[in-house]
């Protein structure tokens, strides 16, 4: 009891000197906030040494993992024609030559094996695509609903919907610095300087990762918001859920924390009835809600 009696007192008869402490503690707290960040890469949601993501991380090395957007593409006339096909050509060229994009596959790539049928042998020696003359549309729309390799996988069944694979510019730096962080992990004599290092180095990299991924989803969708006239588009993809999360989460924040503050103001201000035990209870909060900011930061902490 002597030691709340000895604070209140303090906090009642030195009130310059109590504010005077907690705006200079506010202030320095306060430097941390640029450096806060909300981060929901791979990196930010497993651990370091995580077996199973090691595994995956292998696995991807070993047979190709790049990251993909997919673009379903539906227009309103019938997909097999000569006009939806220009179309679809001309929105995998503008996809194609987006930064960060490595490569676009759409239907038009697909080879087609059976105009004309030839022998099981010659079959690679006559590979066309819907690009080629003297190509039969309905034909060729028969072979893509009927053929086992492509059915209900690089078009609908109802022969209506099909969809473009964006493969994204892999980050061979970040993938190199945490294959070496694995090996600096797996060593004998390890070196947490070396591996802290390293997650700094990792970090950075994720940090400008998700900004050229922000940017490339929002020029992805501009492109095809000029195509919506004629055909219906959709986005999709981990790159894409991962930018619209995020954006989703901080516009959550803004939202609900304005609407608690307002709600935790005027609630402070039902029970006291006092505009100054109201001020002091609202700074208190605002200058904890400032020193965790600055703590999480301090410890290397992703949120």
């Amino acid at each position: 009891m002597n030691i709340i009696s000895n604070y209140i007192n303090l906090i009642i008869n030195k009130p310059k000197r109590v504010l005077l402490l907690v705006f200079i503690t506010l202030i320095i707290s306060s430097l941390g906030l640029s450096n806060f960040k909300l981060d929901a890469s791979s990196e930010a949601l497993v651990l370091e040494n995580d077996t199973a993501f090691k595994i995956y991380r292998e696995s991807s090395n070993e047979f190709g993992g790049s990251d993909f957007l997919i673009v379903t593409y539906t227009p309103f006339n019938e997909l097999f024609s000569s006009q939806s096909l220009a179309a679809l050509k001309s929105l995998e060229d503008e996809l194609g030559d987006l930064r960060g994009v490595n490569n676009v596959f759409s239907l038009l790539d697909a080879p087609i094996f059976f105009q004309p049928k030839v022998a099981l042998t010659d079959v690679a020696d006559n590979l066309k695509d819907l690009e080629s003359p003297n190509i039969n549309l309905s034909l060729a729309k028969e072979e893509f609903l009927n053929n086992p390799i492509y059915k209900e996988l690089i078009l609908s069944i109802d022969g209506k919907t099909t969809a473009l694979q964006i493969v994204i510019d892999e980050n061979t730096k970040k993938n190199n610095l945490i294959t070496e962080r694995y090996k600096a992990l797996d060593a004998l004599d390890r070196d947490n300087k070396y591996i802290d290092l390293l997650n700094k180095e990792i970090s950075l990299l994720n940090d400008l990762e998700t900004e050229n991924q922000t940017l490339l989803v929002a020029d992805i969708r501009t492109i095809l918001q000029s195509y919506r006239g004629n055909a219906d588009l959709f986005l999709g993809g981990p790159s894409m859920i991962a930018v619209d999360m995020m954006s989703f989460i901080k516009s959550d924040l803004a939202v609900f924390g304005a609407g608690v503050a307002l709600i935790f103001a005027l609630m402070l201000y039902l029970f006291f009835g006092n505009f100054l035990v109201c001020y002091i209870s609202y700074s208190q909060c605002l200058l904890n809600n400032f020193c965790y900011s600055r703590l999480f930061r301090l410890y290397g902490l992703e949120n």
